[in-house]
């Protein structure tokens, strides 16, 4: 968390100079079983994952103390929720996953691996019987829901065009190719980057004869999680990841009440989340906050340090044996 509180004020400090805006420190970076990766020169690369939040919501309770109440206070309860949801354009990101994807083959490629591509194994019998995610027809993409403490998340998980998103099940989804890989001598790796591009936080306090709880949410993008998982030739697991998040960019939008957005906005997004239901417009959801996104901003962002974290793939697997 202090990491990411350092890099935001990196990243509006550089906005100030026209710097380059993002970096990845390397004691943000971890590897694990990186030496299995010499039993083969070869990487499949079967898909890429850029998952980004489309809804989020926080909540902030809290309740007279022990120590109050000795204290003369009357029991007394404050809460708070913060729920946000995020337009996903689709289509754009998986022109990102599908940038993303070529831009880590490329540089495999230039460290010595020979890269077997998705066109290589799609019709592979092994490959094609793989559980992929279900498509949820209101966003046009699968979606993955997530409770970290506080906060509950919904993330639209794309591939690049006619790749898989692979079900995770209950073990990582490449060790189901473990007989491809084995016949083809090769390891298999897929990258996967999550992205927030929304902050939320929620504070409590307990005061001398009351109590208070607050929520906000903030236009801030965030790499919240990238890994490059990997099964080599020898079924041998192992990643390369992100430690902990990191901030992007600041400002990537707006945010607004769901009343006061477009009518236009306000349509598409009831149309597309999932957990509005049959709840009708959007605006009758007085306590939904939209984050209206600069779509721009937001793709040129990912791209950025969808890159910076690919090169740091490479150099946490090294040069081809």
């Amino acid at each position: 968390m202090f990491a990411c509180i350092a890099a935001f004020t990196a990243v509006n400090a550089s906005a100030q100079t026209d710097a380059p805006a993002f970096t990845i420190p390397a004691k943000q970076i971890d590897t694990v079983s990186i030496k299995h990766l010499k039993s083969a020169k070869r990487i499949l690369l079967p898909t890429a994952n850029v998952e980004v939040l489309n809804w989020g919501k926080i909540t902030s309770v809290t309740q007279t103390s022990a120590l109050q109440t000795l204290g003369g206070a009357s029991t007394s309860s404050a809460r708070s929720t913060m729920e946000v949801a995020v337009p996903s354009d689709v289509p754009m990101l998986r022109a990102v996953a599908d940038e993303l994807y070529q831009d880590l083959a490329t540089k495999l490629r230039a460290a010595g691996w020979e890269v077997l591509t998705f066109d290589d194994v799609k019709a592979d019998p092994v490959f094609i019987k793989q559980s992929q995610e279900k498509t949820d027809p209101k966003i046009g993409a699968p979606v993955r829901k997530l409770t970290l403490g506080k906060q509950k998340m919904h993330y639209t998980v794309v591939a690049p065009a006619g790749m898989p998103v692979f079900d995770p099940g209950m073990t990582m989804p490449l060790w189901g190719l473990r007989s491809l890989l084995k016949d083809r001598d090769t390891h298999a790796l897929e990258a996967t980057y999550r992205f927030d591009p929304i902050a939320l936080t929620a504070k409590s306090r307990h005061g001398i004869g009351s109590n208070t709880a607050s929520t906000a949410a903030e236009a801030n993008l965030t790499l919240s999680h990238a890994q490059g998982t990997f099964v080599t030739s020898k079924l041998a697991p192992g990643n390369v990841r992100l430690k902990e998040p990191i901030a992007v960019a600041g400002n990537i939008g707006e945010i607004k009440k769901a009343a006061d957005v477009s009518p236009q906005l306000a349509n598409a997004i009831s149309e597309a989340l999932t957990f509005l239901g049959n709840a009708g417009a959007i605006s009758s959801n007085k306590g939904l906050y939209i984050c209206d996104v600069d779509q721009a901003a937001l793709k040129t962002s990912i791209l950025l340090a969808g890159k910076i974290f690919n090169d740091e793939i490479v150099k946490g697997l090294g040069k081809a044996p």
